[in-house]
């Protein structure tokens, strides 16, 4: 049986150099200076094209050269419903066919703390996914899509979305549902396991 992308993000790897899946937020900043810093990320088909796009915000200043660490935000299909995700993630950045600085958001909150952060977050990004649904359909479309809704969240952010992401939207496969989408996914975990 096909996992749910869901899940698939649940899942723990059992090797060192795939994805690490979902993580606890750290209640401690790890690099303040870093924390907040936001990048474009697109998933590969194999084929070189970006079939998949989100934004990775590094809450606790956890990237380091090698590693994305941080709540990977994106718009996917799930039984026939648009469905937005956000987790802590870690990935390995060379896997990843872009992997784009943006910017960087701020904790205004005062509260000093990347978890009660990142639960501040979750309702704004909830409604805008909401906002974004109402103003580009319900329906996955040229319109209404995971690098549309990313371009979305970068303007609700304050984040600059670089002008070579805009041209290689025009040039991406987009994945119309989860099952491709957990299949280009699994796909790069096979390619990490054979690193």
């Amino acid at each position: 049986m096909m996992k749910t992308l869901r899940n698939f993000f649940n899942v723990k790897p059992n090797n060192e150099k795939g994805i690490e899946g979902i993580q606890e937020i750290n209640e401690q900043y790890v690099d303040k200076e870093k924390a907040g810093n936001s990048y474009i990320v697109g998933f590969a088909n194999g084929k070189g094209k970006i079939c998949h796009w989100g934004l990775l915000i590094d809450l606790a200043g956890e990237s380091h050269d090698n590693s994305a660490i941080g709540i990977l935000i994106h718009m996917w299909v799930e039984d026939s419903k648009l469905s937005l995700f956000y987790n802590k993630n870690q990935f390995y950045r060379n896997r990843f066919e872009l992997f784009e600085s943006v910017g960087k958001i701020y904790d205004i909150s005062g509260k000093n703390n990347p978890k009660d952060w990142y639960h501040e977050l979750k309702e704004p990004i909830t409604q805008w996914f909401e906002e974004f649904k109402k103003n580009s359909g319900e329906n996955w479309s040229s319109q209404c899509n995971s690098h549309a809704f990313s371009l979305y969240l970068c303007s609700k952010l304050n984040l600059q979305y670089p002008d070579s992401c805009k041209q290689l939207e025009k040039e991406s496969e987009p994945l119309l549902d989860s099952k491709k989408l957990y299949n280009t996914l699994a796909h790069l975990i096979d390619k990490q396991k054979n690193i």
